[in-house]
Formats: C-alpha cells, sequence, structure tokens
C-alpha cells in the first residue's frame, strides 16, 4: 500500500446499500418492540385509552 495517497471513502452504490441496511434493520427493531409489547399487554393495571371514561368497576362516578 502506498502511504502517499490520501483515503477516500467508497463512494457509489455503498451509500443506497447503506441506507438499505439501516432501515432494514430500524424495521426489525421496531416488529421486535411491537411484538413484545404486544405479548406483554399493558404497564399497568388500569391502562386504557384517552378518552375512556367510564369506570371499570360499574360505579357512575370516575373515581380519579
Amino acid at each position: 500500500m502506498n502511504d502517499n495517497t490520501p483515503f477516500r471513502p467508497a463512494t457509489g452504490r455503498a451509500g443506497p446499500a447503506v441506507l438499505l441496511g439501516f432501515l432494514l434493520l430500524l424495521g426489525a427493531v421496531f416488529l421486535t418492540a411491537y411484538a413484545v409489547g404486544t405479548a406483554v399487554g399493558p404497564v399497568a393495571p388500569d391502562l386504557r385509552p384517552v378518552g375512556d371514561n367510564a369506570p371499570r368497576d360499574g360505579s357512575p362516578h370516575g373515581g380519579h
């Protein structure tokens, strides 16, 4: 190897390949996290969507 030549990063198709690999890895991490979250379920005992003000115990009050 000639030490007088400056280092040049790879150009051409390496950029899109790296981007595609990153996007695939990001998708795999997202799908794994979604699958684990679905399997585990809610992390709080009384977690429910926002706007669902109906009490779970049948009482007429929200119980806050």
